[in-house]
Parts: structure tokens; sequence; C-alpha cells
């Protein structure tokens, strides 16, 4: 402890940029710190994360780090600590070579490595044991891509301020408002519902991530105070916080936390125990505030959309941030912006949002939208290249189309070659990965690499005359239990990694947050059917489970033969699979729909929950038009007083049908969206009503006014009730076959309607 304290009160030399030594990282309160956590999303970029650390990815060709970096230099922050845990040796390479010194004086940045740590919690006890921070009591935590618009130094001195008041305040949760800027769907990712108190400095009292499903005991005292308590639904959580010195600690007491969440968690369950208290500083709209790569898909848009300022953000940033080459870069259009030293040809054309590097060569006639080329690149005549990104000595020749790709350094794309849509091509330091020339037939979402020790360069039918890269496909470490990651027997027998125009690809490159969403519903609700499974509830609930009904999809309508399809189809597997039952993802759907109408979700909202359920089941389209309508018709018998529910009056038929077009108003959009691409649609739902009302004697007698209610809202057509009329598989259904006989009997006063105007609109015409 001794020389710790030497360490503290010893003179300092000049000031360097690149800190070696932990104790002469400041350790004084009066300066402003940040701590940047770096490669807690490494897996997600892989393999792009072997060439290139996720915080080293260009945005509008400069690094994400570069801005991270400037932005709070140029903010006052003159302690920087970057914790890294996989890409060590190119951070530190990076900020060795940087110049952010000369402009900053008195900036230090300090990259610690700590290969061992897998979470943030981890990085916490690091920061605990090692002393960094030692006699500091405030610093800002951030994603080392952060994107910032707006001081965050005022931020750290309120919070500073608040913590003289009230020394118990040790974490302030920065949350910034959900802006056009990413995807709606990345929004929901990163959405937050926040409840804190306005009178008492935003004391948080509860935060619930809408992708989590994870709430935090919330105290009625606190509920009960009208006017003082807000709920905000439109914050973002990108992990951005001021944390007191008291945080490291008590990651360090409980070895469990692994996130922010849990420690926040904690305080907020045992608040009255520990007597700490978590604050909200809700961002202000406008400046943008958020992470920069969640994931690969997210940064290829973000570029383009930070080039067109689209959305009427705007972003505050040194001038310094935007010209790492020493080339000057020319506005040659609202969203175009050139190098002086690049060489675009009269000809080309230049659409959208685009930047174009230095000592890049675009040729006549090509045809760049939303593309971001590094230093160096060369695109030829007629190529036609969308939303891509080229990092530096990029050669693409002529006629070659790309449609969102990214490309690393040294690819080279030779004439006529076509990529899919979304194709990542690695680098190599042995030789360029080449393409082409020629179509080539690489499939959609494709990941190449250079040739490793066992993998097979790709067919030249698929990648060209002259390819020269491999598919890749993620390698277990050596000494797992697994030598490759999913690999075949053959595969695993040879030590190689065989093509074939499955699903070949391991990683997770082109994962986009709806796959996050949709694989987290899955995984929660296989837990809790787990846990259900062994429930007495749900023994007696599988017992007294009706027959399950046949679903759309286990009949094929275009062959004429339905009732020796209906004969040889296989039954249903058993009524206790409660979780694949009809009756289960119906009233799931339910839930769902009648949570959607209570809290008033937008239509995005709801439309994203009601798809994770049909991948989280793996439900037909068809299947799932079939349950979703059966759904709604449950809801709007849900909404009907008790008596009504029970009888098939005229008047409890009217209050059927009115609950109906309510939902059909507000469920009009979700049910279009969710059946998109689908044909037929109106088939599906028919069929839905038919076996609803063969079951249920309210449906049943309203069935002639839900057809025409859903014909009147452009769900159903003509063609799709005639169809019905006379080939619905469910004629031939030798259990209901009465009741749909006798459905098509009370419907019949619709059908003569509709003939009718078909008649009178055919008089017209002549």
């Amino acid at each position: 402890m001794n020389k710790l304290k030497a360490n503290r009160t010893k003179s300092r030399g000049p000031a360097d940029n690149v800190i070696k030594n932990s104790s002469n990282f400041g350790q004084t309160d009066k300066e402003l710190y940040a701590v940047l956590i770096a490669d807690l999303l490494y897996d997600r970029f892989d393999p792009l994360s072997d060439y290139v650390p996720p915080c080293l990815l260009p945005l509008c060709n400069v690094p994400l780090l570069h801005m991270t970096l400037s932005t709070l230099a140029f903010d006052g922050f003159r302690n920087i600590l970057i914790y890294t845990i996989k890409s060590y040796k190119s951070v530190q390479a990076y900020i060795n070579q940087t110049t952010l010194s000369n402009c900053f004086p008195g900036l230090k940045i300090f990259v610690r490595n700590v290969e061992n740590c897998h979470n943030l919690g981890d990085i916490m006890r690091d920061l605990e044991s090692s002393e960094f921070l030692c006699g500091v009591s405030d610093f800002l935590l951030a994603p080392a891509d952060l994107i910032c618009g707006i001081s965050l130094a005022k931020f750290v001195n309120k919070h500073k301020e608040q913590r003289e008041k009230t020394p118990n305040a040790i974490l302030t949760l920065l949350l910034p408002p959900i802006t056009e800027a990413i995807s709606s769907v990345q929004a929901s990712e990163l959405k937050v519902n926040v409840i804190f108190s306005r009178t008492n400095n935003n004391r948080l009292i509860n935060l619930f991530h809408e992708s989590h499903r994870d709430l935090s005991p919330v105290l009625l005292s606190d509920l009960m105070k009208p006017g003082e308590v807000i709920e905000s639904s439109q914050l973002m959580d990108i992990q951005l916080s001021i944390c007191s010195n008291h945080i490291p600690p008590l990651f360090q007491d409980n070895f469990d936390y692994e996130t922010m969440d849990d420690l926040v968690n904690g305080v907020l369950t045992n608040e009255e125990i520990m007597e700490y208290t978590i604050h909200v500083e809700p961002l202000p709209k406008g400046p943008i505030v958020l992470q920069a790569a969640p994931d690969l898909s997210s940064l290829i848009d973000l570029n383009f959309k930070l080039l067109s300022r689209q959305g009427g953000f705007h972003l505050s940033l040194p001038p310094l941030y935007a010209n790492l080459s020493g080339s000057e870069i020319v506005a040659v259009g609202p969203q175009v912006f050139v190098s002086k030293l690049a060489k675009v040809h009269h000809k080309a054309r230049i659409i959208g949002a685009c930047f174009i590097g230095s000592g890049c060569e675009v040729s006549a006639f090509a045809c760049l939208i939303d593309c971001s080329l590094g230093e160096n690149c060369f695109v030829g005549e007629n190529a036609c290249l969308r939303r891509v990104i080229a990092l530096e000595n990029v050669h693409i020749s002529s006629h070659v189309k790309a449609d969102v790709a990214w490309l690393c350094s040294g690819v080279r794309i030779l004439s006529g070659f076509k990529l899919p849509n979304r194709c990542f091509i690695g680098p190599s330091s042995t030789a360029d990965v080449t393409l082409g020339p020629g179509c080539g037939n690489l499939p959609s979402n494709s990941v190449l690499v250079a040739p490793r020790t066992g993998d097979l360069v790709i067919d030249p039918s698929v990648g060209g005359e002259q390819a020269w890269a491999a598919y890749y496909k993620k390698r277990q470490p050596s000494g797992t239990s697994d030598s490759v990651d999913n690999l075949s027997e053959e595969d695993t027998q040879s030590d190689q990694v065989y093509l074939t125009n499955d699903e070949f690809t391991n990683c997770h490159l082109w994962e986009t947050a709806w796959d996050r969403i949709k694989n987290a519903a899955k995984t929660r609700r296989q837990r809790m059917n787990q846990k259900s499974s062994h429930s007495r509830t749900s023994d007696i609930r599988c017992s007294k489970s009706s027959k399950p009904r046949r679903m759309v999809s286990e009949i094929d309508d275009s062959d004429g033969d339905l009732e020796h399809q209906l004969k040889d189809t296989s039954k249903t597997e058993s009524d206790g699979d409660d979780e694949q039952s009809e009756s289960f993802i119906v009233t799931e759907l339910k839930r769902t729909l009648e949570r959607g109408e209570r809290h008033k979700y937008p239509a995005e909202t709801l439309i994203l929950e009601v798809n994770s359920l049909k991948h989280a089941y793996n439900v037909p389209i068809e299947d799932f038009g079939f349950l979703l309508t059966k759904a709604l018709l449950e809801l709007t018998r849900d909404h009907l007083s008790s008596k009504s529910q029970n009888e098939c009056s005229k008047a409890d038929i009217t209050e059927f049908i009115i609950n109906l077009r309510k939902l059909l108003l507000s469920f009009n959009t979700v049910l279009s969206s969710c059946m998109s691409g689908f044909q037929n649609t109106g088939r599906v739902y028919l069929q839905a009503v038919e076996d609803a009302a063969c079951y249920d004697s309210l449906i049943f007698a309203s069935s002639m006014s839900i057809i025409h209610t859903m014909y009147d809202n452009d769900l159903v057509l003509e063609d799709d009730i005639w169809w019905w009329k006379d080939n619905s598989p469910l004629l031939l259904d030798d259990d209901i076959s009465e009741k749909t006989r006798s459905l098509r009997e009370k419907v019949k006063p619709f059908f003569d309607w509709l003939e009718q105007a078909e008649e009178e609109d055919d008089d017209d015409k002549q």
C-alpha cells in the first residue's frame, strides 16, 4: 500500500496518450474518467472480428473507437481506460499510432487486456482488484462503439453534485430516446420500460427490458403518488451509465452478477436493506446517442443513415473525426462525400448516401447506391453496387453486381460476377480472396474467407472460374468435446468442410436483432414449459384438453383427391404435447393480442411479438393465419358480458359483432403484416371461422355476420368465399360434417346477397 500511495503523489512527466503503467493513470478526483468496454459482442462479428475488432470497424471510413475517443476527449474526459477481451493487440496498436494527444493535451488512454473475462461483471471485478481507479469517486461507463452527439460531462457533474447531497446514489443510468437511426426491430431489443420518481431526483423504481421479460419487485407505496411517478417506454438501454466507486465492489461481492441489469435488479430488490439508490437520466431527443455496432447489419444501415442524416437527427462531433487520411473530403452532393485524391469518372452515377475514400477510382457508367469505399478501391465500368461497404484495396471489375455486402481489404471481384444479398468476403494475409469472372451462384447470407487447412475452395460453378475462397464454418477450439462444430460424420472423418446448398455457416455474422429476439422468446417458452410440465395443473390441463383439430397445413388442397389425403394424414401426436397443441398456441396468441390492446402497443411492437410466437413454435404461415383468427374470435368472446357468453340471442350476436369489428379495426395491420407474402389468406380465415363455429354455438349463430364483417374489412374476397363454400377440407371431416353443412345453410342468405351483387355489377358493366 505504501508503494501505491507513493505513486499517487509523485510528479508526472510530459503527457502521453499511451499509458503503460496503471500508476500513471491519474487517480485524482478532479478530472473526468471514462471506462470503455470492447469485445462483449465480439462473437457476433465472427469471422470479421478475427481481422478487425468490432470497435475498430469503420463508420463512414472512420474507426468507431476513434469516434468514441474523440467525442469524449472533446467533452473534457482526459483519462480513458479501454477494456479489451480479445482485441488487445489491435486496439493497442491503434492507440499507439493515434494522434489524439496532439489535439487534446493531457489526454491519457490505457488499454487493459483481460482475456479471462467473459462479461461486464468480470470486468468490474478486475477494475476493483486492479485498483485502476483508486481515489476516483465517479466514472463514465460506456461501450467502445458509442456514437454520441451530446455532452456527457454535464451528466457526470450532475451525478457528482447529487452524490454530495445523497451519498447512497451509486448509479445513474443514461437512457437515450428511441431514434429513427436504428430499425424498429433493433429498438425493440434495446427498449426499456422505466418507472422513476420525478420528485426524488429521478430515483429508479423499476426497469423492465421488453426483450428480457424480467421484472423487479415494486413497492406499492412507490406507485401511490399521483404526479410524482413517471413511466416511460420510449427509452433505450445501451449500457451507458455513470458509476460511483461503489459499483465495482458490489460486483466483487456478488459473483453471480454478470451484467449491469443483474446489479440493478439486486439493488432494487434489496433497496431497503442496502439503502443504495439508482437514478435515471432520460437523454434529450434530437442528438443521436446509440451503440453503433450491435451487429453487422445494423452497422451497415447506420453508415448510410449517418451520411444522409435520415430521421432528422444531428451529430455534433469534433472536426478531426472526419478525415484520418489527410486528404480533403469534398461534399459533391447533399449526401455524397468524395476525397479530393479519388478519381470518379464524370459518367459514373453516385446515388443516395455515398463516401468515396482517398485513392479510389470509379470508372464510367458505374452505379453506386448507398456505398462506402475505403482507400485505394477500384470499381470498373458498368458495375452496379448497392449498400456495399468496401475496406481498403478492394478491386471490383466491370459488370459486377452486389446488393448489401461487406468486402474486407484485398478482395478481388472479377468481371460479370453477381454477389447475393448480404454477402461477407473476408481478407487474406497470403493472397487476395477472388471471385469470378462469371455470374456465380452464391446463396444469400454467404460468409466467405480465404481457405484454411482442410477447407475446400468453392466450386467454379459457384464462385467463378478463378475462385479462391471457402465458405466459413466456425470450428470448435482445440480441447473441446467436438473438434468441429456441427459437422456430419463424413466431415469429421476427413476434417474438411464440405460445401452444400444447405445452411453451411454456423457463425452469427448476419444475425439481426429479430433473430436474437426470436431465439430468446423460444428459449423462454421452452424453460416455462419445462417447469410447467412437472406441475399437477399441467397434467390436469393435458388430460382435459379437447381433441386437437386439424390445421390447414395438414391438407394439401392443390390435389383434387382431398378424401384420400384426409385418410392418409397421420394423427396428431398426443394431447399431452400441450406446447405444440392448437389450443395452447391459440391461448398464447390471444394473450398477446389482449396485452397489446390493454397497453395500446404500437402495431410494430405487436407484429414483432406475434411473429416471435410463430417462429418460436415453428408454425407454418397457413396454420398461423388459422390459429391467429381463432385467437381473435376467442378474444372477441372474452369481451362479452358473462350473460352473452352463454346465450345466442340476437342481442348477443350484435354485441359479438360490434366487438369483433372493433378488434379487426385495431388488429387489421397485424393480420395483414403477419400474413404478407402468403396467397389465399381469405381461405385460411374462413376455415378458422368454420372450425370455431363447429364447436361454439355463439360463433355458429354469428357466422354469417362474422364472414360479412371480414368481407367488409377486405380480409376475404369473393373468390375465397366461393372456394370455401364448396372446397373447404373440413367438409370431408366425418366428425363435423353435419355441422359444416348446417353452417352453409346458416350463411346462405349472404351467399345469395353476394351472388346478386355480382350480377348487378355485370349488368352495370354491360
